[in-house]
């Protein structure tokens, strides 16, 4: 367009006259004529390059079709494909039945790999299996398990029972001859004895297989599990039971007939290798195993009424009656007056190949157990002690750590109940461990009782043990120069720019001195400083930095939050009452 005779009314809130208004239209005349020209043009080409578009996706789609009849993944053998598959599969826990997780999801990118799922046997080997419960059954709280004539929604949960127990005897139907792996677990414990049968029901036909099986319901109600016959279980090498009832520990039993763990002939399996019995509420010393070919033990969670049956003795005759052992977890009970005697009946207990060991223990003095122990093997160790070190003439974890010192390499205590000398005695002990968690046993608390009375915990969890991980004594001795990973989760005293100069000494190459790869802590004070953009080239380099805090606590008398139920999530468990921040 030419120069417009109104281009200093543009842009302006000026309205025109009659007069203007017949002059604005023969001004714009032709260029609505041209703009009327143009637009045609346009959707010329919008057409052209519709046409070109569409000619173009047709032979991309040809030739893609094409191009995929040499894609590499189709020339894949069929075995490999089910070795890929096999990897698909979840490493942390057996594969649940849900269309959302392999294997089922394997079955629905196309008919070819259906195919090769539905046939690979090892894929439906495994399977973990939740029982039905109650849908008026409220989470975390214990509901007596109802009669089933009393129950008011018997027909729904029937129905849901059947079609699990379908589902699951389909999936271990396409398992082929394979070595079973099941779990079964029940949320609640509240569920009827009607519908835990409907679910047995589906698996209990192929014993015959079960290669590992884990049980994570109370034994009240496998009555049928514990009546199986060491013919019936062939293959079984690794098992894991509870006890009657996490709730029944002060109650009568309800059904003296049951037979239970200790008549089970599933315990005589002639694979059996690893056992694992939880929620004890019977004597696992008069299980009918075969304790010498046990390679795995795990005893854990003692009803109070059973306390006797984890004695020091009790643990120490387990010890020496399974000298093949590999791995072991153990509780023992706090008793009056309890000893090793009669046991060990020699000098020590031999356990050449045990490489893992967790010891959870109450006010007992383990001294004469760690003693006895000849583990020239034991790599990793975790040791609970709820008796203080003071009240001991020596801590007995300091000589196990000081024999085993050339093969330690994981060490998991709690300083809670250890002087800070011991403390430190114990780290001097093991000098090539790896890795060291500093953790509360679940048998401490903040305040302890103790014949006399409570003691003050020390604080030596500060910036001088951080310190001393990374800067030789006057003897030029370091201690733990091969950590590289760190662990502590009970609100240690260290400050963030201590924290701070141990990942960079730890990062420093320095001859001698290992880097750390792992920092986990979690703290129960606030953040002091900013520490994402100092540990950010770090954490680029491979570091695995997690550190949580607690935000600082309303100061005063009163809080502008009281009564806000909104402004924490309820959902979250917080450890001292508020968020933390993790990064």
């Amino acid at each position: 367009m030419d120069p417009s005779p109104f281009a200093s009314r543009i842009g302006t809130n000026y309205a025109a006259t009659d007069e203007e208004i017949i002059q604005l239209t023969q001004l714009l005349s032709e260029p609505t004529s041209k703009l009327d020209m143009l637009q045609k043009e346009i959707d010329r080409v919008h057409c052209l390059l519709e046409d070109l578009s569409n000619r173009h996706e047709a032979l991309s789609h040809e030739i893609e079709n094409h191009r995929a009849l040499m894609s590499p993944i189709r020339r894949l053998p069929v075995d490999v494909i089910q070795e890929i598959f096999a990897h698909c599969l979840p490493m942390e826990h057996n594969p649940i039945i849900s269309r959302h997780e392999c294997p089922i999801l394997l079955t629905q990118i196309c008919s070819g790999w259906r195919s090769i799922a539905l046939s690979t046997a090892s894929l439906w080997a495994s399977i973990h299996i939740p029982i039905p419960v109650p849908t008026n059954v409220v989470s975390g709280y214990y509901t007596p398990t109802p009669a089933w004539d009393q129950l008011t929604e018997r027909q729904p949960l029937l129905d849901a029972a059947k079609r699990r127990a379908t589902a699951v005897k389909e999936w271990l139907g396409r398992s082929g001859a394979c070595s079973l792996n099941i779990t079964v677990y029940e949320r609640e414990h509240s569920t009827p004895l009607e519908i835990y049968n409907i679910i047995i029901d589906a698996f209990i036909g192929l014993a015959s297989r079960w290669g590992k099986i884990s049980f994570e319901t109370p034994a009240a109600n496998l009555e049928r599990i514990a009546a199986l016959s060491v013919t019936d279980v062939p293959m079984l090498h690794s098992l894991s039971i509870r006890g009657r009832s996490i709730h029944s520990g002060f109650q009568p039993d309800p059904n003296p007939n049951i037979v239970f763990w200790s008549k089970s002939g599933i315990l005589k399996a002639p694979r059996l290798r690893d056992i694992s019995y939880s929620l004890v509420t019977e004597n696992f010393t008069a299980f009918p195993l075969n304790w010498s070919q046990l390679t795995s033990i795990s005893l854990h969670g003692i009803a109070w009424p059973a306390a006797p049956y984890t004695s020091i003795s009790k643990i120490a005759w387990i010890l020496e009656s399974c000298p093949r052992l590999i791995s072991c977890r153990l509780e023992v009970a706090s008793l009056p007056n309890d000893s090793i005697q009669p046991y060990p009946r020699s000098a020590s207990i031999s356990l050449p190949y045990l490489r893992n060991m967790t010891i959870h223990a109450g006010r007992v003095d383990l001294s004469t157990l760690c003693e006895a122990l000849d583990v020239p093997s034991l790599q990793q160790l975790e040791f609970h002690s709820s008796i203080y070190s003071s009240e001991l003439p020596a801590y007995p974890l300091v000589p196990l750590l000081r024999r085993t010192a050339t093969t330690m390499r994981s060490l998991a205590i709690d300083p809670h109940f250890l002087s800070k000398g011991d403390f430190f005695r114990c780290l001097q002990s093991c000098p090539h461990i790896s890795t060291l968690s500093i953790q509360r046993s679940y048998y401490a608390s903040d305040r302890v009782w103790t014949p006399m009375g409570e003691r003050p915990r020390e604080h030596f969890l500060d910036d001088g043990l951080l310190y001393r991980l990374t800067t030789p004594d006057d003897e030029g001795n370091l201690l733990c120069p091969e950590l590289a990973v760190f662990e502590c989760f009970i609100g240690p005293d260290f400050t963030d720019s201590a924290l701070l100069d141990f990942i960079k000494a730890k990062h420093s190459r320095t001859p001698g001195l290992a880097t750390v790869k792992t920092v986990a802590v979690v703290f129960s004070r606030p953040q002091e400083i900013p520490l994402l953009g100092e540990l950010e080239p770090f954490m680029k380099d491979g570091l695995d930095c997690r550190l949580s805090y607690s935000p600082a606590l309303a100061q005063g008398l009163f809080s502008a939050s009281d009564g806000i139920s909104s402004v924490y999530n309820d959902n979250v468990f917080y450890p001292w009452g508020a968020p933390t921040l993790i990064f």
